[in-house]
């Protein structure tokens, strides 16, 4: 099959004061919070947009320290589960990726692995749900196609966020057009 083809999505950003750089990208570029929320006991995590059609294009992560590196992750969108699942044997098969976790955000499939340098590198898929944001529970990406979106339904059915992607697409562009305005 070879390699599928894999865009730019979104690139997450340790940073030392996420408030500060989340109103910096709302004023000077227009962005819109669409998320935050607690990422592990002592980090905060701020998703960024100004396109409909993404959840989050710029992510703040609070609690950078001076070892870190500013960039957390470089994420890549695929087409597929089928796509991701090439990925994922793409990326067990390279010598240099380090170990995969792959993780169901509700809103998305992907897989985390470190490349040579350590970077984490986010390989994903769009489910049909929106799920609020950070979420993520593990996921074995040799269940079906139907298994892992029962799974997403199973998992967040009870959240008072859970809906169909398109419906909170066409609320966040209305909250655009509104933040332009």
């Amino acid at each position: 099959m070879g390699i599928p083809n894999v865009a730019f999505s979104h690139m997450g950003i340790n940073t030392f004061d996420a408030d500060r750089m989340a109103a910096f990208y709302k004023r000077l570029l227009g962005m819109v919070e669409t998320d935050r929320g607690k990422l592990g006991e002592d980090r905060e995590i701020i998703f960024l947009s100004r396109a409909a059609t993404d959840h989050h294009q710029v992510v703040m992560v609070s609690g950078r320290t001076a070892e870190e590196t500013t960039v957390g992750q470089v994420s890549f969108r695929v087409e597929s589960l089928d796509d991701l699942r090439a990925m994922k044997a793409a990326a067990e098969a390279d010598e240099e990726a380090g170990p995969i976790r792959q993780v169901s955000h509700g809103n998305a499939w992907s897989i985390y692995f470190p490349d040579p340098e350590g970077n984490t590198v986010e390989i994903f898929t769009d489910s049909p749900y929106y799920v609020r944001q950070p979420a993520g529970n593990r996921i074995d990406l040799s269940q079906s196609d139907e298994e892992l979106e029962g799974q997403i339904r199973s998992e967040f059915a009870d959240d008072p966020t859970f809906r169909p992607v398109e419906e909170w697409r066409s609320d966040f562009a209305t909250r655009l057009e509104a933040n332009q305005a």
